[in-house]
């Protein structure tokens, strides 16, 4: 199966509230192997993320990046259309993710999803 890493990162949003909701043993076992990897595939890019951050955070005479009140890496303003192009073209990478099945839709029938919850699972789902 092959999807985006922005579909990976919504789904995975998605996916953790699944996770806490009841399935049956073949359902559950889909559900969390999918899950397991996604979130492998988000580590991967926070990864990515937090370097490029790195990169092109302004440092302080230490080397380390300077942090803003709230704990964001500040970036100079003109490297910001540099960070946000790079970390769009990692966010439109496809990557294949293997032998991982698709959810069937009607193992959410019983499931209280949002519109907005549903259409970011809908890489993911069959049917």
């Amino acid at each position: 199966m092959k999807c985006s890493v922005s579909e990976i990162i919504l789904a995975g949003q998605v996916l953790n509230a699944l996770m806490s909701q009841n399935f049956t043993g073949r359902q559950a076992f889909t559900i969390a192997r999918l899950n397991r990897v996604l979130q492998q595939e988000a580590k991967e890019f926070e990864t990515v993320r937090q370097d490029l951050l790195s990169t092109y955070a302004d440092k302080n005479d230490a080397g380390e990046p300077i942090l803003d009140e709230q704990g964001n890496v500040h970036i100079a303003d003109e490297h910001i259309p540099t960070v946000n192009k790079e970390l769009n073209e990692i966010l439109n990478t496809e990557i294949e993710l293997g032998e991982v099945s698709k959810i069937p839709a009607e193992w959410l029938d019983n499931v209280s999803l949002s519109p907005a919850q549903f259409d970011m699972l809908m890489p993911f789902i069959e049917g």
